[in-house]
This record gives structure tokens, sequence and C-alpha cells, in this order.
């Protein structure tokens, strides 16, 4: 069942075809959570945090403690774990850095290096952009 759901919002969908929002906060969840869930096929992350290191980039962090998963740079950072995907589709709309802002595309490629080398064999499974629109119901579709 594909519903709608808001902007700044995560979305993963399984074998069985069901597909779970989660709040923004929960793109670090949908992205972990298809590292241990095989049945997940595809992952969409709107308005999601680009890295864990730019919570880092000043002094001040809109990130709530909370979603700060302690040690997490020691392993990798988020960009990591997507590269970890690219068996499966991954989207990657509007995301924001430490301070809550939009990340402008050059800083996006940059901080996303490893998910589009990781996708370079599957280019059409992903997709990044600023602003991708709201079409993540049919991108899900599509991704079935």
């Amino acid at each position: 069942m594909v519903r709608w759901a808001p902007l700044g919002c995560a979305g993963a969908i399984g074998t069985a075809g069901m597909l779970h929002w989660v709040t923004s906060e929960g793109a670090v969840l949908a992205l972990l959570g298809a590292l241990y869930e095989p049945e997940i096929r595809a992952v969409a992350v709107n308005g999601g945090l680009v890295s864990f290191a730019s919570v880092l980039d000043d002094s001040f962090s809109y990130v709530p403690q909370d979603s700060i998963i302690p040690d997490i740079l020691e392993a990798g950072d988020l960009a990591d774990v997507a590269a970890v995907l690219s068996a499966r589709a991954l989207r990657l709309n509007g995301l924001i850095d430490g301070l809550d802002r939009l990340v402008p595309e050059t800083l996006l490629k940059e901080q996303l290096g490893p998910v589009e080398d990781a996708y370079r064999s599957a280019p059409s499974a992903l997709a990044v952009g600023k602003s991708l629109g709201s079409g993540s119901s049919d991108w899900f579709l599509k991704h079935l």
C-alpha cells in the first residue's frame, strides 16, 4: 500500500510491497534498517541528514541529540551506509546539514561521492537531488 507522506520523511519498501514511512530523523533508521533487512528493495529519504560529520561543521547544531548514534563516525558516515545499499534502489532528496539547511548541489556531490561510485554499475537505481519533487510514491512504484 502506498500512502501520501509529508516532506521531510523517509520510507522503505519490502518484497511484500508494504511501504513504511518514518519521520526525517527516521531517515537514518531507514538507511540502517535496510542494512539489516534483506527484504527491503528500495529506500527513499526526503529531508534527511546528509552526514553526521556535517553536525560537527559548526558549534551549533539543529539535530536532536537522540538521533545521534554514539561513535558512528568511527565506523563510517551515512554515505558509507548508503553505498552498501547499492543492490537496492535509493532516492535521496532535499538532504540537510547539521544546521538544518539544504545542502548545495556542489557539496552534495562531494558528500555523496561513495554513493555515486557504488551505484555506477546501476545508475538508474539512484536518484539524488536538492528538489526531486513530490514523486516518492511514483518512484517507489517504479522500483517494486
